[in-house]
């Protein structure tokens, strides 16, 4: 089971590496580091730890939480010129 779910997290992990490398390589993402594994670690970390905060209780649903990560990492949290 430890071996399965080793292999299932680096799948995992490489499955979001390679969408940031894709998104990096067609100018569809556009951050300041080229630092893959970095950016896909702050990305799962961020994901990762839901279970540590989230009760179905909560207002927020599933898709909000999904809307206000997404947003945050898409575009990020500084203000936006005028």
């Amino acid at each position: 089971w430890s071996r399965m779910m080793i292999a299932l997290q680096r799948r995992f992990d490489e499955g979001i590496r390679g969408i940031i490398r894709q998104g990096l390589e067609d100018g569809s993402l556009n951050v300041h580091q080229d630092n893959v594994r970095l950016i896909a670690n702050a990305i799962i970390g961020m994901c990762s730890w839901s279970h540590r905060w989230y009760h179905p209780s909560d207002t927020s649903s599933g898709e909000q939480i999904g809307t206000v990560f997404a947003d945050a990492i898409l575009n990020g949290l500084a203000k936006k010129a005028d």
